[in-house]
């Protein structure tokens, strides 16, 4: 399977390969892999080491990389060790206003791998990522060569601090979101912790508190919710992300099954407990556990809602050329 994607940039064609080719660098631009341990610089057709994160894998493979200066190209080829294969090129051509540049990556599933066109979509979401990681950091990276050799091009500079896409729920740049979400995490576990209670007592009064605290779950989710929707549809940069997905949709099915949760206890909460509204608490938590966890990793992996410099992510600013071959 291939994804491509062009964008055009201001800097000349040799600082963007100079940027794309300092191993420093890879971090900062790639959504596919970075610099192993103890990468110092690479070398046009050698070995380097890469760790692989992609569709769930976070390991070490040993990666070819090769160069070209007439025209620019930067070529990294490699195989995980599920049998993935993979090839990243990055083809820098002059253009009217600075350099554009062609990132195409052909990317073999191992034998045997289901949801191909799940797949094709996870890739061409990183593909897209990609290029709005190289766009941003170009755009960063403006500066005159110092000579025409390779590792001359560009002066050593501080690592560029990755693109921030700010919320639109926000207050003063403060995220919604993250302020919103710990109250019906509380609520929730509260109550899976007041069922437990109740089948070890057969306390009313915690049949009851178990039927407060639900509605409490439900009514502080919804908003937390909202806050979450408005950043995720109106972030395009957001929704190319994928386990953004996974934790929107799992957000809104522990929100759904939490309101079911408590139309159960409405008439009576403790007959109601025994023994679909513990299994209900029980599912509703598990599931929250997860899209909390994600939503921890799309604020450190991929600077969502960060309060930061960057006003804007450049996937949501023209520049990009989102459409495939």
């Amino acid at each position: 399977m291939r994804s491509e994607r062009s964008i055009d940039v201001g800097s000349p064609p040799e600082l963007v390969f100079a940027v794309l080719s300092d191993p420093a660098r890879i971090g900062d631009w790639s959504t596919l892999f970075t610099a192993g341990d103890g990468t110092r610089r690479l070398d046009d057709g050698g070995h380097v080491a890469l760790r692989w994160r992609w569709h769930g894998s976070d390991e070490i493979v040993d990666a070819t990389v090769e160069f070209g200066q007439h025209p620019f190209v930067v070529r990294y080829e490699g195989k995980a060790d599920d049998g993935t294969r993979f090839e990243l090129r990055e083809c820098i051509a002059p253009a009217a206003t600075g350099a554009r540049v062609d990132v195409v990556v052909d990317l073999e599933p191992p034998p045997g791998a289901l949801n191909g066109h799940n797949l094709q979509r996870a890739l061409d979401r990183d593909v897209e990522n990609m290029s709005a990681r190289i766009y941003a950091l170009l755009e960063r990276s403006r500066a005159q060569p110092t000579s025409g050799r390779r590792g001359d091009l560009l002066p050593r500079r501080p690592r560029v601090e990755p693109t921030v896409i700010q919320s639109t729920a926000a207050v003063h740049g403060h995220p919604l979101h993250p302020m919103l979400v710990p109250f019906p995490i509380a609520f929730l576990v509260a109550t899976l912790v007041a069922d437990g209670l109740f089948t070890a007592t057969d306390s009313l009064f915690l049949a009851q508190t178990a039927r407060w605290l639900s509605i409490a779950g439900v009514v502080t989710g919804v908003l937390a919710a909202f806050a979450g929707a408005t950043d995720f549809f109106t972030k395009r940069a957001i929704r190319a992300i994928g386990w953004a997905w996974v934790h929107a949709i799992g957000n809104l099915i522990a929100v759904a099954l939490s309101a079911c949760n408590f139309a159960l206890r409405v008439d009576d909460p403790a007959a109601a407990v025994h023994p679909w509204g513990l299994v209900l608490s029980a599912v509703v938590v598990s599931i929250v556990a997860v899209t909390w966890w994600l939503g921890g990793e799309l604020a450190y992996r991929h600077h969502v809602g960060v309060i930061g410099p960057v006003s804007d992510h450049p996937l949501d600013a023209p520049g990009v050329e989102a459409g495939r071959r």
